[in-house]
């Protein structure tokens, strides 16, 4: 995906459902598979994790998630550190197999 220096302050509905397609309809804290109406999406701060500002750090809450993570944004530095794990195993793998890193 490209990577751009800065996202809009309103997404569009494509990129939202963009988004909520890539994950499977599925929130990302808890796991549960719901209807696109009841998913919002939830900008992960970028500059907050040392991260590149792009789409791929959009992610789809349930409203209840949502909420949660508002409150206390360690629930979602949980998931966060298991998707940059899960990244890097990737990669790690990737590399075991005699490709060059993307």
């Amino acid at each position: 995906m490209k990577q751009s220096k800065t996202l809009p302050k309103r997404l569009s509905k494509k990129l939202k459902e963009e988004i909520k397609r890539r994950y499977n309809y599925v929130c990302y804290v808890c796991g549960i598979k719901f209807p696109s109406r009841k998913l919002t999406i939830h900008r992960i701060q970028a500059k907050r994790y040392n991260l590149p500002i792009d789409k791929n750090y959009l992610i789809p809450l349930c409203r209840g998630c949502h909420r949660k993570v508002e409150k206390d944004i360690r629930i979602l530095e949980e998931s966060l550190n298991l998707i940059l794990r899960r990244e890097k195993a990737e990669k790690a793998v990737y590399v075991s197999h005699g490709h060059n890193v993307p």
